[in-house]
């Protein structure tokens, strides 16, 4: 034991010299010093009872090679303003609603032939085994959506080359996390809640490289069919009761975080969080353009860095996400996202030119919607590493798969599998190596 200790602190020594070596790196310090000017700490200190509705989702992807295969477990807790956390089947109103909402999706390959060469397109099929649901009044009503879901990407698969037929997998785990989101629009709507919580970031998106102007939908059109609301209604649920939490986040992010918080935690304040400096958003633009002009740092790394802050996740019906770290214990850091329906800086096409521009009108908004979220989100706190608000560790209990539950859905493939093949022996041993085959990593390894 004492050999692998030492092999470990010879490699982490190793890499703590690596870490400082790259802090004095041109770009890791106009990174760091755009974080100081763009955000400003504040000390948690009054809060608010609230309503809250705290969303997870349970996930156990199989992948099997022609077609993602997902088995989904949505769940929410609503968090009263007493601190009582609730199942929403225990919510009058919604008592007629499963506790943990069951989904099966799937989306599968299909090539066509376009104009003499050959396209994928990808069918999108989504199914319920509740009797009624919160997303799905009926079995039927999901094959419907599906349907629909399937209609209005047809344009986006054919612009997939069939050189890179793997978007079926992003594709599967983008339909996934908006089936996650209309879930905690319908909560926030049909609970009456003031605010939805999703657990993990709202920065999702499908962007293909290939003919991405010959397509006008995004991820806003899908959840309006999800949620059977309006486009219009989908972007101002968003903007206005829509939340994400990231428990975990990259060591860069916390690095500068921590670096942010300094004079705070010597000063024994453990409770933090960031808005945005409107006071020096000029100035970073300035910094930005001088490192740009003297420094010599391309275009495309500002631009990179730009995207930390404001960043463009449903373009088609510009809606932003803008990200905020935090701190409830001066040890941990976690994330807050929000959207937004304008960047507090990003780079405009002006006469054919891409042109770094503020948007101090929107500074305000963001604030404002970031305090008042911080402010009643986190007015009961978790005991548990981190002190993350009450409701969005305890949701993850509810919607987890579990081992055990794994083998029951294994199980329920198998006979699924004897059903389908009927008396088609061939097809029946093809059917059960994919499905033992997508359980495994390698040959001789179980569960």
């Amino acid at each position: 034991m004492s050999s692998l200790i030492d092999s470990l602190g010879d490699l982490l020594s190793r890499i703590s010299k690596q870490i400082s070596e790259v802090s004095e790196d041109p770009i890791t310090i106009l990174i760091r010093k755009s974080f100081e000017k763009y955000y400003k700490v504040k000390v948690l200190e009054k809060t608010f009872p609230s309503r809250i509705g705290f969303v997870d989702a349970g996930i156990y992807p199989l992948d099997l090679s022609i077609a993602a295969l997902m088995y989904i477990q949505l769940g929410a807790l609503i968090r009263e303003p007493t601190g009582e956390l609730s199942l929403i089947s225990n919510i009058e109103g919604l008592k007629q609603y499963p506790p943990i909402e069951r989904v099966i999706l799937t989306v599968t390959k299909r090539r066509k032939m376009i104009n003499g060469s050959m396209k994928y397109f990808f069918e999108v099929e989504i199914r319920c085994p509740e009797k009624k649901s919160l997303l799905f009044e009926s079995p039927k009503d999901a094959e419907k959506i599906s349907k629909e879901i399937t209609g209005i990407l047809e344009t986006l698969g054919l612009t997939v080359e069939i050189k890179k037929p793997r978007l079926y997998r992003k594709l599967s785990k983008y339909i996934e996390s908006l089936l996650e989101l209309a879930y905690g629009l319908k909560i926030l709507k049909e609970a009456k809640l003031d605010k939805v919580v999703i657990d993990g970031t709202l920065v999702r998106w499908l962007r293909p490289k290939k003919a991405r102007e010959s397509y006008k939908i995004d991820g806003i059109d899908i959840l309006s069919i999800l949620t059977r609301l309006n486009k219009s209604n989908v972007i101002r649920e968003c903007l206005e009761g829509v939340y994400g939490i990231s428990k975990t986040t990259a060591f860069p992010t916390v690095s500068r975080t921590m670096d942010l918080f300094g004079k705070f935690l010597k000063e024994g304040k453990y409770e933090l969080y960031t808005v945005i400096d409107d006071k020096e958003l000029n100035m970073l633009k300035m910094m930005f353009e001088e490192a740009e002009s003297k420094d010599k740092i391309p275009r495309e790394v500002i631009e990179s860095i730009v995207k930390m802050f404001s960043l463009k996740v449903f373009p088609q019906n510009n809606v932003w996400v803008l990200r905020f770290p935090l701190t409830m214990d001066g040890n941990h850091v976690m994330v807050l996202d929000v959207y937004s329906e304008k960047p507090t800086i990003y780079y405009v096409k002006e006469k054919s030119k891409r042109v770094l521009r503020t948007f101090p009108e929107n500074v305000l908004k963001v604030n404002s919607k970031v305090e008042e979220g911080i402010l009643k989100i986190f007015n009961i706190k978790s005991p548990l590493t981190g002190r993350p608000p009450m409701g969005l560790m305890e949701v993850d209990e509810h919607v987890r798969i579990s081992s055990e539950h794994r083998k029951s859905i294994i199980a329920y493939m198998e006979v699924a599998a004897l059903k389908s093949a009927g008396n088609n022996l061939s097809m029946l041993k093809t059917l059960l190596q994919i499905i033992s085959g997508s359980m495994r990593l390698r040959y001789g390894y179980g569960e």
